[in-house]
């Protein structure tokens, strides 16, 4: 059932988190950067969390300007990674799995050892998440 969790529940989650691992969604654009980078900058400020931006896909030439591009981990896919290393997943302004990194397989599935929490405000969303926030196309 497609059901959002209250953000209370999501910042609970998000503030007992020491070390958190996003991706950019695959193709990322300046959503994907900006709510990512964003976010890193939100938690490590008010709370004691490390927060690990990483991109397989690279960012088209525009962004690459930005600043804050400079967060980004690029040519690192969340399949490379040693999840154990985190406590939690976050993912931004991503509907489905398969979005994340160069994982376009739609049988993706990301490792249940790891909570995931999702932020999106895609029509699309899979509420694939241990948390999920979906604004369900309220922002375009």
């Amino acid at each position: 059932m497609k059901q959002n969790s209250t953000p209370k529940e999501i910042w609970k989650a998000l503030s007992k988190a020491k070390n958190i691992i996003t991706s950019l969604h695959a193709n990322p654009d300046g959503d994907s950067l900006a709510s990512c980078s964003a976010m890193k900058y939100l938690l490590e400020k008010h709370t004691k969390a490390n927060v690990k931006i990483i991109s397989h896909d690279p960012l088209d030439k525009a962004l690459t300007e930005l600043p804050y591009s400079k967060e980004v981990e690029f040519g690192t896919d969340i399949i490379d990674i040693d999840l154990k290393k985190f406590d939690l997943l976050l993912t931004l302004d991503t509907s489905d799995e398969y979005r994340i990194g160069k994982n376009k397989d739609k049988d993706y599935t990301l490792p249940k050892n790891i909570p995931v929490i999702n932020i999106d405000h895609h029509d699309k969303n899979q509420y694939f998440g241990s948390l999920n926030y979906n604004l369900e196309g309220k922002i375009s």
